[in-house]
């Protein structure tokens, strides 16, 4: 059964992280019981990479349910305040804003200091909370500032260091959401937030260095992406001053995120290190979701006519979007070549080179060409069909639970999609669904005979 596991590469690295946790709560039991120190099992278990679970984990729950209550709390605290502000006197209004904010980040420093990280998290939060109110106030108080974004940009320089030096996920989350914020409103004045990049650094170097949290690595990398594009319309617009958007603007944010997922799946196949692996099949993982959205969508008639409405206004930023997404596409390829890795992985490398291909020839032909969106909903289905069909290949090949559902859900509301939207007219739906049934015969034909062959090595 090993040998099985190891040759079809099974999805390593959801079992290596599930025997780890299995691996941290026993030793957990183990110290409960004084059958090991507690610096004898964080030995242990930093020879697997992995340490002690920090607290009772069956507290889970109410440790969530403090940290929405304190939440709450908050939100209680902004509406009874912002209910009777004119009524309060000034000096009492300062007084009580920054009595209130420093005596619930004082109290979570003192459990961070008796060892109670969960309740200093919950006070820090409820603290964190405070603070931006405080700020939001005090400006409003003594009429700081005509520039509101830069409110909330100063409300995340004061978690953003707490949530590193306590190691919170929680407060770093806290800290991604006021920066995604602070973005959206800054851009919307059009103006370019340069050093929102910092902000996404630090919570990469969190996730890297600090606490293995997809959570925050996820987003840090979707911040980074949106950063880009955000340099991407300043840059086309510098000469007003301004952000310049156009349908330009769409397609290089399509190939920033082909190319993120690209090197993505790169660090899942050839990184050393089990975080880099680990994050990048969430790339991967992710990527693969959002992908099958907008093929999905692309089945549709009426994308199609939207799409080959527009046009490029700067032409070369075509190429430079084309170079970006199929140019990392290439690179990794001729790097699994190079390294010579197992063909399953150059099949799945196939399957997305399709997808990206199926993409630069839709913007080429938005650049050069007149596009049939009729032929080009046909074949977005088609595609559909196969990556469907290729999502249950790898997961009984590698047998990843979640590649199964992503590609049977994905061929059911295919179908479900077509019987309520028929391609062009009913015999035009019936030799599309034909056509799908062949495909999926074949498949089906295909894969018995490899799992016969496999049975029989």
């Amino acid at each position: 059964m090993l040998h099985l596991l190891i040759t079809r590469k099974l999805p390593i690295l959801k079992l290596i992280r599930l025997l780890k946790r299995e691996l941290a709560s026993e030793a957990l039991r183990w110290v409960q019981k004084d059958l090991l120190s507690r610096d004898q099992a964080q030995n242990i278990l930093k020879l697997y990479g992995t340490q002690l679970p920090e607290g009772d984990q069956s507290a889970r729950g109410y440790h969530i349910l403090m940290t929405l209550a304190a939440l709450f709390m908050g939100l209680a605290f902004l509406v009874l305040v912002s209910a009777n502000w004119e009524e309060i006197p000034r000096a009492v209004r300062m007084g009580g804003l920054i009595a209130f904010t420093a005596g619930a980040n004082i109290m979570g420093i003192r459990a961070y200091s008796q060892e109670r990280s969960s309740a200093g998290t919950i006070w820090l939060f409820l603290g964190s909370i405070l603070y931006g109110t405080s700020i939001m106030l005090i400006a409003q108080i003594y009429h700081l500032g005509e520039h509101f974004p830069d409110g909330i940009y100063w409300w995340v320089l004061g978690v953003l260091p707490v949530a590193l030096l306590t190691k919170s996920v929680v407060l770093m989350l806290m800290s991604q959401l006021l920066s995604f914020i602070w973005f959206f409103v800054e851009t919307g004045f059009e103006i370019m937030p340069w050093s929102f990049v910092l902000l996404m650094v630090a919570a990469l170097y969190f996730a890297f260095s600090l606490r293995n949290t997809a959570l925050v690595f996820l987003a840090a990398i979707v911040g980074l992406n949106l950063w880009v594009s955000a340099l991407f319309l300043w840059w086309m617009g510098r000469a007003n001053g301004g952000f310049d958007s156009g349908f330009e603007n769409g397609a290089f944010f399509m190939a920033c995120g082909i190319a993120t997922v690209v090197l993505g799946t790169a660090m899942e196949a050839n990184a050393s290190r089990q975080t880099l692996q680990t994050y990048g099949g969430v790339l991967r993982l992710w990527g693969m979701r959002v992908g099958v959205l907008v093929l999905l969508v692309a089945t549709f008639e009426a994308p199609w006519k939207e799409l080959f409405d527009e046009h490029f206004e700067h032409i070369e930023w075509l190429w430079i979007s084309l170079a970006l997404g199929v140019g990392t596409w290439l690179a990794v390829l001729a790097l699994h070549f190079k390294r010579s890795l197992p063909n399953k992985e150059l099949f799945g490398l196939a399957g997305m080179g399709l997808c990206i291909i199926f993409w630069a020839a839709a913007m080429i032909t938005v650049a050069y060409f007149n596009g049939h969106s009729l032929g080009w909903q046909v074949a977005a289905n088609l595609l559909a069909v196969l990556c469907g069909v290729a999502f249950i290949f790898e997961a009984v090949q590698e047998t990843s639970t979640s590649s199964f559902y992503l590609g049977v859900g994905m061929l059911l509301l295919l179908a479900l999609f077509r019987y309520f939207d028929l391609v062009g007219n009913f015999l035009g739906a019936a030799i599309l669904f034909m056509v799908c049934a062949g495909v999926l015969m074949g498949a089906a034909r295909f894969w018995r005979r490899f799992s016969a062959q496999a049975q029989d090595t």
